[in-house]
């Protein structure tokens, strides 16, 4: 599922053009650059030099997320290297500041007061990201084999959020998806849109007892949250999981299958339904669980929602 960006409250948002200008000018770095490539989603903003990048939170307030003060923004760069550092060290480096020096010119962390905040990453080539990887080379067996096992170790290393009433989780989901299509009314077909939410709600009506058994069994976790093929890379034919969500944990707080959901759907878009059932025949073989098993029969709701 991919959140709605709504419309962001920024009445009481600071202004960062100085600071995104500082940040896209080539000068601003130490050593030689020729060129900054700058990257924006609702949220964010990663600068990209030749060996480095550094990624500042917009300061915004959504519904799920509150980046409007700098104090908050820092908090959430730190949650964000601390949450993806572990899983991705090669890439998660530091934090650092931009400061306002004494003769009021802006520094990549240097002495002065910090303005603004920048989770400093080491870049990787755009390349390396799977989904360019499968529509190039494509993907090996033993890749896929180990993506699989790397899944499963992030997940067995997850905080367990015991949670007996899980199904609520799935239900507030659907609700958002329908309350998104109905507002994207114009852009998709009516019948679409009601046929899915006659599905999905007859799903859940099937698979909330078992939902709410595995919230209770400790299948509900602090997971990735985000798990899809542009978030995970292969560095000296390694998987890399990264980027995973840093402002809000309720958002990243689900099912592990509901986790793996989003990747098993994302080959599948893309026509690796071999890859996929390979991905997930082996996470089910090494969990040893035979509760998965009988999680399978929430699946295909899992993956109609991501």
């Amino acid at each position: 599922m991919t959140m709605n960006p709504a419309t962001p409250d920024t009445n009481e948002a600071p202004d960062q053009a100085e600071i995104i200008a500082f940040l896209s000018d080539p000068a601003s770095y130490p050593g030689i650059e020729r060129r900054v490539e700058v990257v924006e989603t609702h949220a964010a903003m990663v600068f990209l030099t030749e060996h480095e990048a550094f990624k500042i939170k917009k300061a915004v307030t959504f519904p799920y997320l509150d980046f409007a003060t700098l104090e908050k923004r820092k908090a959430a760069c730190d949650y964000e290297l601390q949450i993806n550092q572990p899983h991705a060290p090669r890439i998660y480096l530091d934090v650092v500041a931009v400061t306002r020096e004494a003769a009021g010119e802006l520094a990549l962390n240097g002495a002065g007061e910090p303005v603004e905040w920048a989770l400093h990453m080491r870049r990787f080539p755009n390349k390396s990201l799977l989904g360019d990887v499968i529509k190039t080379d494509g993907l090996t067996s033993d890749f896929v084999d180990r993506l699989s096992d790397e899944i499963g170790r992030y997940q067995a290393e997850a905080p367990v959020v015991r949670d007996h009433n899980a199904a609520s989780r799935m239900v507030a989901i659907v609700d958002e998806l329908c309350a998104a299509f109905d507002e994207a009314a114009e852009f998709l077909p009516l019948p679409e849109v009601h046929r899915f939410e006659k599905a999905a709600k007859a799903a859940l009506r099937q698979c909330g007892r078992l939902l709410d058994a595995r919230g209770g069994q400790g299948y509900v976790r602090r997971c990735h949250g985000d798990l899809h093929l542009s978030n995970i890379i292969t560095l000296n034919d390694q998987p890399v999981l990264f980027d995973a969500i840093e402002f809000n944990d309720e958002i990243a707080t689900v099912d592990i299958l509901y986790d793996l959901a989003f990747l098993l759907m994302d080959l599948g878009h893309l026509g690796e339904d071999g890859h996929a059932n390979r991905i997930l025949n082996r996470y089910l073989s090494r969990s040893g669980n035979e509760d998965h098993l009988a999680g399978l029969q929430a699946l295909p709701l899992f993956m109609a929602c991501r």
